[in-house]
């Protein structure tokens, strides 16, 4: 009997001191069926990327990047889960790809004249996204995430029209890292479909270009800008 008195009383200490903790964690997530499931999404929009900085062997210059466009689509899954009672998280993969044009400046052609260049990439990403569900707002639903992948970059850049028949001068076909921030609203349309607006921060790592002018060299600078999107979202 002593030995049982011994384990009631410890039981009920183990309660009294982790009640409180066990009853906050399960506080913390509960299940939320609505909505939940499979999507699929398609977005377009503006690109804002940055101008490439390079050094060369004869002093700085850039590739100056005009306003670019970027458009896609995913594929995800919203969890049938609330975290805090606010946050409903979703995962998706996404498939990106992305256009500007370039403006190379410092380099002393022969005869001067405007060299000319573009961008593109295509960038595949694991996103995570947190929907806040506010009180009383059944339609509108701001959101918040971000998301890491790769990117591929085909850049090119061209001597003036009559030099050298407009030779190419730069190149890049490299691959790196690439990630994002990313918030954004979305208006529920009805039980499965949804419109929503976002704006991006992204960043990539190193990607190296090829020069061959005014002598060979290889230099690195990273994709870095903002866009602006709208899309269309499915639910099943």
């Amino acid at each position: 009997m002593p030995h049982r008195k011994l384990r009631l009383v410890a039981v009920s200490t183990l309660a009294l001191a982790f009640g409180p903790q066990i009853a906050a964690a399960e506080g913390l997530f509960e299940r939320d069926d609505a909505s939940a499931g499979p999507y699929v999404a398609i977005f377009g929009g503006a690109a804002f990327l940055d101008d490439g900085e390079f050094s060369s062997t004869s002093g700085p210059v850039n590739f100056d990047a005009s306003t670019g466009y970027n458009f896609g689509g995913a594929v995800g899954y919203q969890w049938p889960v609330r975290v805090l009672g606010v946050l409903r998280p979703r995962s998706e993969f996404e498939v990106n790809y992305f256009d500007s044009n370039l403006t190379p400046s410092g380099f002393n052609f022969a005869g001067g004249g405007v060299a000319s260049g573009a961008q593109s990439g295509v960038s595949l990403l694991l996103n995570t996204y947190y929907d806040i569900k506010i009180a009383g707002s059944d339609r509108f639903t701001p959101y918040l995430g971000g998301g890491l992948g790769v990117v591929f970059l085909d850049q090119d850049a061209f001597q003036p029209a009559g030099i050298g028949a407009g030779a190419k001068f730069a190149s890049s076909n490299d691959a790196g890292y690439i990630g994002h921030f990313a918030v954004g609203l979305t208006y529920a349309v009805n039980d499965r479909l949804d419109l929503y607006s976002e704006g991006r921060y992204v960043r990539s790592g190193n990607l190296d270009t090829d020069f061959t002018f005014p002598t060979a060299f290889t230099a690195a600078d990273r994709l870095e800008g903002v866009s602006a999107n709208a899309g269309l979202r499915w639910r099943f």
